[in-house]
């Protein structure tokens, strides 16, 4: 009975030797696997890295482009503005120059009028 206890016992120990080799090589291939799969990963999110970066960049360029273009926009607006307020403000000062000039023009021309009245007046009274 102790012999076949013995044997009994071995068979366990081999099966447990069998048994660790087999989980040994298990845990093997999983870390094989695990660290295949964790390479792969890292490739891509390192791919994904460069792509951001490089999609950032150029947004950068595009925005400091767009930035320029809307500097140079609203300086160009800034000068037409400032030309079109000297063209009103000139305008203003024309209009106001020919309202003088005219006011002076009625004038002259009703002081005229007058003298040529008291001539014509002058004229068929002596006659």
């Amino acid at each position: 009975m102790l012999e076949q206890k013995q044997e009994f016992l071995e068979r366990q120990l081999e099966e447990a030797q069998r048994r660790e080799k087999e989980l040994s090589a298990e845990v093997k291939n999983q870390k094989r696997d695990h660290f295949n799969s964790v390479k792969d990963m890292q490739g891509k999110l390192e791919q994904q890295i460069k792509d951001l970066q490089r999609k950032a960049e150029e947004q950068s360029e595009q925005l400091f482009e767009w930035e320029s273009r809307y500097q140079d926009l609203e300086t160009r607006f800034d000068q037409a503005t400032s030309k079109y307020e000297e063209s009103e403000a000139q305008k203003g000062k024309d209009i106001t120059k020919l309202r003088d000039t005219l006011a002076d023009t009625q004038r002259n021309y009703d002081v005229l009028k007058k003298k040529y009245t008291e001539e014509v007046e002058q004229l068929k009274a002596s006659s």
